[in-house]
């Protein structure tokens, strides 16, 4: 939770972990952690996987991309616990 806590500083000063309630603000945040490389790759793809979850992108890009950032979008909309498997797959 603190990495969460540090990240929604970086990202944003007005935002805290109960403004994820927010469509919105949750919306900005995830693309903003794919597009600076704050996911764990390795962690994101066990997580996909767990979830038997199949996306195709580029795997010798940098960054996860479009893709990443929907399907990511997807995963947490389906977590019991999405503020605890967003803190897991942070670098």
């Amino acid at each position: 939770m603190d990495k969460l806590n540090d990240l929604l500083k970086e990202y944003s000063q007005d935002i805290t972990v109960g403004d994820l309630d927010s469509l919105k603000v949750l919306r900005g945040f995830i693309k903003w952690l794919v597009e600076n490389d704050k996911i764990d790759r390795k962690e994101f793809e066990k997580k996909l996987d767990d979830n038997e979850v199949i996306i195709e992108w580029d795997m010798n890009t940098r960054d996860l991309g479009i893709i990443a950032y929907k399907e990511l979008l997807m995963l947490l909309a389906i977590q019991d616990e999405p503020i605890r498997f967003l803190c897991e797959i942070l670098k």
